[in-house]
């Protein structure tokens, strides 16, 4: 058998492979495609003269082979790819892509000035964009699907690396000729009554929900309101509450893209725990030199509060 492995690339294979147990998302992992991966799984093969990783129905099982190899080939990697790539990462020329998790609100406050900025510094980056879904944060960044979330503290995995974004607050956001609200002119002010008594929109990420924080905030004084409808982001919210009478929960970040919808803004009137936006990560990035500079431009757009 030949031993002799000259392709560190077969090796790093072997290790996304071992992470991820699947194919398609090593194949993701790597920027390459399906059949490259099963053309270099098979090349190693040979080399090893073991399977390495046996099909099942939902992925691969790696070989008691492949599990020795790996638990000793890491360490290694890791200390190569430091040396290899410590101050190499240069912004101007580097071509790579970043996948990002992200809700509609993070989209618009977070990355739309993060992508101008890489417009100019970064032209070669392109951003990806995921939405949340059902599947763990945690497993998405552990099989490469996605380099970076930006998601409510609540959702970070306790395993994952994180930073504080930005910490934001609820305004309601109705039709600017809403036939309820139009006597109230300019002071933007309603009494808990009146507010209960409108009919919201509300947003929920995963999808299908009907309880927010403002109603469990409404719940401890014995309140409730009503709920008639949920989507899955702010900005079809903005666009339902303006073009009919639904109301529903802003956050203030948001107020311009509401206003430019024709939608007009009030205070709530009950206080509602304010929701803080948090940057997560997996360990394995978290020395790598292109997300250490990404995730400082990160933080020179939105700063902590």
């Amino acid at each position: 058998m030949d031993t002799k492995l000259d392709d560190l690339g077969l090796l790093r294979l072997l290790l996304v492979l071992l992470e991820t147990r699947n194919a398609s998302h090593a194949a993701r992992r790597l920027n390459t495609s399906q059949s490259a991966i099963s053309n270099r799984l098979a090349r190693l093969r040979r080399l090893l003269g073991d399977p390495l990783f046996v099909p099942q129905q939902r992925g691969l099982v790696p070989t008691d082979r492949a599990l020795a190899l790996g638990h000793d080939l890491a360490p290694l990697l890791r200390t190569l790819d430091a040396t290899l790539s410590a101050g190499a990462f240069d912004p101007a020329s580097a071509k790579a892509q970043v996948r990002i998790l992200a809700t509609d609100y993070a989209v618009c406050v977070v990355l739309l000035p993060l992508l101008k900025r890489l417009r100019t510094l970064a032209p070669g980056l392109d951003l990806v964009v995921f939405p949340t879904g059902a599947q763990p944060l945690g497993d998405r960044l552990e099989t490469g699907e996605v380099d970076l979330a930006l998601t409510v503290s609540e959702s970070a995995p306790r395993t994952a690396r994180s930073r504080r974004l930005l910490k934001d607050g609820y305004i309601l956001a109705a039709a600017s000729n809403h036939a309820d609200l139009a006597d109230l002119g300019t002071r933007r002010a309603l009494d808990l009554d009146r507010a209960c008594a409108l009919d919201y929109v509300l947003v929920s990420p995963q999808g299908g929900g009907l309880v927010g924080a403002a109603d469990a905030a409404l719940g401890e004084i014995g309140r409730k309101r009503r709920v008639v409808a949920s989507v899955p982001g702010f900005m079809a919210a903005i666009e339902l509450v303006a073009r009919t009478s639904l109301v529903t929960l802003l956050p203030k970040r948001m107020i311009s893209l509401a206003k430019s919808a024709g939608a007009a803004t009030f205070e709530f009137p009950l206080t509602i725990p304010e929701f803080e936006l948090i940057a997560v990560w997996h360990e394995r990035a978290h020395s790598d030199p292109m997300h250490i500079w990404l995730r400082d431009q990160l933080y020179r757009e939105i700063k902590p509060k």
